[in-house]
C-alpha cells in the first residue's frame, strides 16, 4: 500500500514537548502540561499504532483539532485518552484497565468506521475504552504529558511493530485505496483512455495561427484558430484526418476559404483511404467569402460508396486561379450516412501486468473513476458469484460470464 510519512507534529504541540528520532520520540524535562498531535488525521477506516513508555507515564489516545495543547482536564470533550500511570481513561478519569510499566508497549486500535477506541497493554486486551469518536469528527493520534521527565516513542508503521497488527486494521501510516480492475482471461489489465474521434494533420501550415486542427474543431469563421491554411510554397498540399480505429464513411463536406479569388480553391483532388483505395474528384468553384454569411451553398460535398478506413487524405492536384497560391479549409467534415464523425470516445487498452497489490494501487480505478463499457468498448467480462483473495491486502477477483449480465459501466462507492 502507499505509505504516508506520519510523525508527531512539532507545529502542533505545546512548548514543553521536545522532539527526537525523526519526530517519533518526544520528551519533557520541564514542569507543566502539554500535548502534541500527529501530522495526519483520520475520519474513516481502522488504524493501528504503538506507543512505548520510555520514562514515567503519559496520556495516550486521539484528539481533534479543538483540543487545547497546553491542558487536558478530566472534563475534556475533544480528546479520548488512556492514562498509562494508573490505567484510567478520560474524559471523567474513569477506571479502565491496567497501568503500563516503563518499557511497556501500548497498542492503540482506532476504528473510525464505528467510532471506537481500544487499547492493548503489552499484548493484553484492555477492552473497548470509547465508542463515541464519531462525535469528534477527524481525530489525530495524541500524546499528553503532565509533568517533567516524561518520554515516549511512537510507531505509526515506519518500523516493525512490537505486536502483530490486529486483523482488519491497517498500520496508521498506510493509505487504504478502494480500487477495481477489469481483467481478461490471461490476467491482462484493462484500462480506459479518452480519444478524439478525429485528429487532423497537413503537409504544411502558413503559420502557427492556422493549424490543421482548426479545420476540424467545429468553429465556422476565418479568424486565426478557425481555419487551416497551407504554406504559399506548397504546390500540392494535402490534408488528412485520422480516426482511432477503422470506421465506415461515405461523405465529406468541405468549406473552403476563397475571399473572392484572392485565395485559391481546389479544382481537382485525390481522396485516399487506409485500405489503399482512392478516387479523383473535381470540385465546383465555391467558397466562403470574407464578410459574408455562410450557407449550405458554400460547401463542397463529396459523396462516395461506403468505405471502411482509419484515415481520409485529400491531396490537391489542381486549383482555380487566384492571387495567392495556398489552400485554406474552414471546416473538413466526415460522415457515415448523415451522421458526422466527431467528438471523443472511450477505448480500452490492454496492459500486460501481474495481478498484484502494486498493480491495483498504480493502475486500478478508484472512487473518482468511472469505466464506460458501452458501445466502443468491445472487451467485456461478466460477474459470477465467487471471490478469491489476492495478496496481503483486501484484494479480490471475480470471474465474469459474457452470457449472463452485460456490463454497461463500472464504478466504486
Amino acid at each position: 500500500m502507499p505509505i504516508h510519512n506520519v510523525t508527531l507534529n512539532p507545529s502542533d504541540s505545546a512548548p514543553i514537548i521536545k522532539f527526537y528520532d525523526g519526530n517519533l520520540r518526544i520528551y519533557s524535562n520541564t514542569t507543566g502540561s502539554g500535548g502534541v498531535r500527529a501530522t495526519h488525521g483520520r475520519s474513516t477506516g481502522k488504524w493501528y499504532f504503538e506507543v512505548v513508555i520510555n520514562a514515567a507515564d503519559a496520556y495516550v489516545g486521539v484528539a481533534n483539532r479543538s483540543q487545547p495543547l497546553t491542558s487536558l482536564s478530566s472534563t475534556a470533550t475533544e480528546a479520548r485518552v488512556y492514562v498509562s500511570g494508573n490505567g484510567n481513561k478520560t474524559p471523567s478519569n474513569l477506571s479502565y484497565g491496567q497501568a503500563t510499566p516503563v518499557g511497556g508497549t501500548i497498542s492503540v486500535l482506532l476504528n473510525m468506521d464505528v467510532g471506537s477506541l481500544e487499547f492493548w497493554i503489552n499484548g493484553t486486551h484492555q477492552g473497548i475504552a470509547f465508542t463515541d469518536l464519531k462525535n469528534l469528527g477527524e481525530v489525530y493520534p495524541y500524546i499528553h504529558f503532565a509533568g517533567n521527565s516524561r518520554d515516549v516513542t511512537v510507531n505509526f508503521g515506519a518500523t516493525p511493530f512490537v505486536h502483530p497488527v490486529p486483523k482488519g486494521y491497517n498500520a496508521y501510516n498506510n493509505e487504504v485505496q478502494n480500487k477495481f480492475l477489469i481483467l481478461t482471461e490471461n490476467n491482462a489489465l484493462i484500462k480506459q483512455d479518452q480519444h478524439s474521434m478525429i485528429t487532423a494533420s497537413a503537409s504544411s501550415t502558413v503559420n502557427a495561427n492556422f493549424p490543421p486542427e482548426s479545420a476540424v474543431n467545429g468553429k465556422i469563421g476565418i479568424s486565426p484558430g478557425e481555419r487551416w491554411a497551407s504554406s504559399l510554397s506548397d504546390e500540392n498540399p494535402w490534408f488528412r484526418v485520422d480516426f482511432p480505429y477503422s470506421i465506415t464513411i461515405n461523405k465529406i463536406r468541405l468549406l473552403q476559404f476563397g475571399n473572392n479569388r484572392t485565395y485559391s480553391r481546389i479544382k481537382d483532388c485525390r481522396i485516399s483511404f487506409s485500405n489503399e483505395t482512392s478516387l479523383k474528384v473535381s470540385l465546383d468553384d465555391r467558397s466562403a467569402a470574407s464578410g459574408q454569411l455562410i450557407s449550405d451553398s458554400d460547401w463542397n460535398v463529396i459523396e462516395f460508396d461506403k468505405v471502411k478506413t482509419s484515415f481520409v487524405k485529400l491531396e490537391v492536384l489542381n486549383r482555380y486561379s487566384a492571387t495567392y497560391n495556398y489552400a485554406s479549409f474552414i471546416e473538413f467534415e466526415v460522415y457515415h450516412n448523415d451522421k458526422q464523425i466527431k467528438g471523443e470516445i472511450q477505448s480500452l487498452t490492454l496492459v500486460n501486468l501481474p495481478i498484484t497489490e502494486e498493480t491495483f494501487v498504480k493502475h486500478g480505478a478508484g472512487k473518482s473513476s468511472e469505466l464506460n463499457l458501452h458501445a466502443t468498448n468491445k472487451l467485456k467480462k461478466f460477474i459470477v458469484q465467487s471471490g478469491e483473495e489476492l495478496g496481503s491486502g483486501k484484494v479480490f477477483k471475480q470471474r465474469i460470464n459474457p452470457v449472463e449480465t452485460p456490463i454497461k459501466g463500472t464504478s466504486i462507492d
